[in-house]
């Protein structure tokens, strides 16, 4: 199991989650980030703010090892802009689903 974490444009959304459902991707959890990468200058006065932290989205989705590469594949397709981020992968030990007790696999 890994555990993938990709920041994208808010735009983009939809087709994403669209395009993971039909890979098999059962859930995902959605936080409203904000983040600059290269190419900004490293001031950071309340004046630039604005201008250099962008509204993005952070999707983390846990998957089974045999989806990693295809979720990857759709996530960087699918939501490839010019200020594109970075998308990262975290070895998964375990997971358990609260509301039934499933574990590992199970539940993702």
């Amino acid at each position: 199991m890994k555990l993938i974490t990709a920041v994208i444009a808010p735009f983009e959304l939809a087709q994403v989650r669209e395009q993971l459902s039909r890979l098999g991707v059962r859930g995902m959890t959605v936080t409203e980030v904000r983040g600059c990468g290269i190419g900004h200058s490293d001031v950071c006065r309340p004046a630039d703010y604005a201008a250099l932290y962008q509204p993005q989205l952070m999707l983390e989705v846990g998957v089974d090892d045999e989806l990693v590469e295809a979720t990857i594949k759709v996530v960087g397709s699918t939501a490839w802009t010019p200020a594109d981020a970075k998308i990262v992968i975290i070895a998964l030990e375990h997971a358990v689903r609260i509301r039934t007790g499933d574990m590992d696999d199970d539940a993702l």
